[in-house]
């Protein structure tokens, strides 16, 4: 007979199961699979929509902004030097001519087109002037970066212009040509011309020089330099990042008008003659300084000027101010002997006197309270008007 109890489960299955856990409540998902696909296709358009509104935009709408900007990039406006006139003596010899040259400059603007996290600016600079060194030894290329490093001269539209910096100027054509020859990115190597004389000795004084930038300072080349220097043109077209003129692009171009040539009265043999003879005769008297002037009686044409010290004008940066100083026209001198020839001219023009008509030098004669006598104690004795000029007789 089986036993069985009340108010509880049996012993048997007492403590061997647990209640379930209860579970957690399930959302519904929300939408079909085709309405999600059709979300994200809309986005897709709008996305589409929005890059191709943008390509309008830059290629379509701002096109003439960015090409007017790209233009601007590579076109400048460059000056066309004047070729200045040269200088003859009476006979044509060439004084004063012009020497082919080049200026070295750097142009930071080319730096900045086209600049990428790799080729940066600064890299870019770096370069040119490393390229620079290689080709200028004697010039300090990094102090004249340092002395005028890339200024922002104009903010425009987006665009930064900035200032030339100046590295040499005036180089030998066959180091500008060397420097060309590189194509450094940012380096401009620019034509000019510097100025020579044939012979940097002959007639210093009376030929003069000009300043780097061809602006006559000194003698004739400062007194005629209006005449001389002519008048610069223009140039208006594209460059590329080297520099280089782009074919075809030219806008404008106005050449420039060349300087007049200048003859001179002077004779060079007879100025070689009389620099040489001013040098001796000072030195022989121990003079510290002397000036002698060859004049043609008939014309007053100056055929020679010569001054003691002297100097070259093809290396005046070594010569001394004291040098450089024209004696015949700034420095004043007493009449001396020279007044001989004005007197004995206006005794001849008024007949008092003839070339032939004769004189006695006792080296000495008494005027009023004064003794006056001839140089060193000279007595010429019995002589003509002639003699008296010949022997600067007194």
């Amino acid at each position: 007979m089986a036993a069985t109890t009340r108010g509880g489960p049996s012993r048997t299955n007492r403590g061997r199961h647990n209640p379930p856990a209860p579970s957690r409540p399930r959302h519904p998902k929300t939408g079909a699979p085709g309405e999600r696909v059709l979300r994200v296709a809309i986005l897709v358009v709008v996305l589409y929509a929005a890059l191709a509104f943008r390509c309008f935009y830059l290629q379509i709408v701002r096109h003439p902004e960015f090409l007017e900007q790209a233009r601007t990039n590579r076109e400048k406006s460059l000056p066309l030097p004047a070729q200045r006139g040269v200088l003859f003596d009476r006979s044509g010899t060439l004084l004063v001519r012009n020497e082919p040259a080049y200026d070295i400059e750097l142009d930071p603007n080319m730096w900045q087109a086209s600049a990428t996290a790799m080729d940066t600016p600064a890299m870019r600079q770096e370069q040119a002037i490393v390229g620079l060194e290689m080709c200028l030894p004697g010039v300090d290329v990094r102090g004249a970066v340092a002395k005028n490093p890339p200024t922002l001269v104009s903010s425009r539209n987006g665009k930064r212009r900035y200032r030339i910096i100046p590295v040499a100027r005036q180089v030998d054509a066959a180091v500008g040509e060397r420097v060309k020859a590189m194509s450094l990115l940012g380096v401009g190597t620019p034509g000019t011309s510097r100025r020579r004389a044939v012979d940097g000795n002959l007639a210093a004084h009376v030929l003069g020089f000009t300043g780097r930038d061809g602006t006559g300072l000194d003698g004739l080349e400062g007194g005629m330099d209006a005449s001389l220097k002519g008048e610069s043109g223009r140039l208006a077209a594209e460059f590329d990042t080297r520099g280089r003129e782009i074919p075809g692009t030219v806008r404008t171009r106005q050449s420039a008008r060349q300087g007049q040539d200048i003859v001179l009265t002077l004779d060079s043999d007879l100025q070689h003659a009389v620099q040489r003879s001013l040098a001796a005769a000072c030195e022989k008297s121990h003079a510290a300084g002397g000036t002698a002037i060859v004049l043609d009686p008939k014309t007053g044409d100056i055929l020679a000027l010569a001054n003691c010290p002297t100097y070259n004008v093809n290396d005046r940066a070594r010569t001394s101010p004291e040098c450089r100083m024209n004696r015949a026209v700034t420095a004043p001198f007493e009449p001396g002997s020279t007044l001989k020839v004005i007197t004995a001219a206006a005794a001849l023009e008024e007949h008092l006197v003839s070339a032939s008509s004769g004189f006695y030098c006792a080296g000495r004669m008494k005027v009023g309270r004064r003794s006056i006598g001839c140089a060193h104690g000279d007595q010429h004795g019995s002589e003509s008007l002639n003699d008296v000029i010949k022997n600067s007789c007194n």
